[in-house]
């Protein structure tokens, strides 16, 4: 099973056209992906041998309308892995009725933050990552 999450929809994640605004996605796939590194034992700022993660890209789709008070689960599911970088795959789920939301994903690369600069991903986040990925 992939990694999943359920956060509420707070009257702050909603626009003035009264539905859940574009940008709190990200924020949301942003909580998921914290609980999902924390399952694997790693964090943003410690994925091992002193590296952390920076994000390269992100993107969304948005299927449906989210309004206040609504319950979104969140599943993260590992993609493709290169040297440094990672995909995760995010999809948004309206709890109850378990219509899609969104789906969306971010590229992350390993990155030395002491020098500055994008890393080789530590065997062992791989290990953890490819682990998860077939476990999905």
């Amino acid at each position: 099973m992939p990694y999943s999450c359920t956060l509420p929809v707070t009257i702050g994640d909603i626009n003035y056209g009264q539905h859940m605004g574009n940008d709190r996605f990200l924020a949301f796939f942003h909580e998921a992906r914290l609980g999902f590194l924390a399952s694997l034992g790693c964090s943003e700022s410690d994925i091992g041998e002193g590296l952390g993660l920076i994000m390269a890209s992100a993107a969304i789709i948005y299927i449906a309308q989210v309004k206040h008070g609504d319950s979104l689960v969140i599943s993260v599911t590992p993609g493709e892995c290169a040297k440094a970088s990672f995909e995760l795959l995010y999809t948004a789920k309206l709890a109850g009725n378990n219509a899609i939301a969104a789906k969306g994903s971010t590229k992350l690369c390993a990155f030395d933050y002491a020098r500055q600069k994008i890393a080789r991903l530590p065997e062992s986040f791989l290990n953890k990552i490819e682990s998860a990925r077939s476990n999905a």
